[in-house]
């Protein structure tokens, strides 16, 4: 086993913050220094747990990670019991940094103005999910593979109260990628992925009972999943 692949994931905690419009719901997006890691990319506040997130279980310490980390980058107060589980993703093995990452979904509980830090922050705006994946499409947004799954499937809800009814009505998504290189870009499959115990060339090659993300380098990005209803009819707003 290398080192890389002997890497072990980090506890760290990110927050998706809601506010409703009348064109929708907007999600607060804050973009990395580029000097740091994923540098550049549009992002959900957040950060990795220290000692002082108290909590007795991971699950709780992440809740109050997300708070303060939430705080130091963009002055945002916000409440733990408002924060509702909305997935669980661990790095894939073989990269040099890898992190296992709680995603809350929360609300904008007051009137309250976004004062990016500056320093491992340097931009911030609330957008609707869909403009994002545009942007993204297009170049004009750089996201990572948690952002661009996660976008997708907040774009499925109409409201704020839909989206944080919805989630905290349903089992918390847990997201192990394993990934690899083809010609086209990277190809992330998950657990419930046929060719997740594949070869990559098996893999690459199938047309069902798939549940990845396609990372093209020179067009938009897919995100597969058959056979998944939709979040957004499990509950009527």
């Amino acid at each position: 086993m290398t080192s890389s692949e002997s890497v072990v994931a980090k506890p760290s905690a990110t927050v998706i913050i809601l506010r409703e419009r009348e064109s929708g719901i907007q999600v607060l997006m804050v973009q990395k220094n580029a000097k740091l890691n994923y540098g550049g990319n549009w992002v959900f506040p957040g950060g990795m747990l220290e000692p002082g997130d108290m909590g007795d279980s991971q699950l709780e310490q992440a809740q109050a990670a997300a708070v303060r980390e939430t705080h130091e980058e963009t002055g945002l107060s916000l409440t733990i019991t408002n924060l509702v589980p909305f997935s669980h993703w661990v790095t894939p093995l073989g990269l040099a940094k890898r992190y296992a990452a709680w995603f809350f979904l929360t609300h904008l509980e007051r009137n309250q103005t976004v004062n990016i830090d500056q320093q491992e922050i340097v931009d911030s705006v609330w957008i609707e999910p869909c403009t994002a994946l545009h942007q993204h499409a297009t170049g004009q947004m750089q996201l990572n593979g948690p952002a661009f799954v996660s976008l997708i499937n907040l774009s499925e809800y109409r409201t704020v109260e839909h989206a944080l009814e919805a989630t905290s009505t349903q089992e918390t998504e847990m997201y192990v990628p394993r990934g690899f290189q083809t010609d086209e870009g990277f190809i992330t499959l998950f657990a419930d992925d046929d060719g997740y115990d594949l070869p990559p060339e098996q893999a690459t090659g199938l047309t069902k009972n798939r549940h990845r993300t396609l990372m093209y380098r020179d067009k938009p990005w897919q995100y597969l999943r058959d056979n998944k209803p939709s979040k957004a009819e499990s509950i009527k707003p």
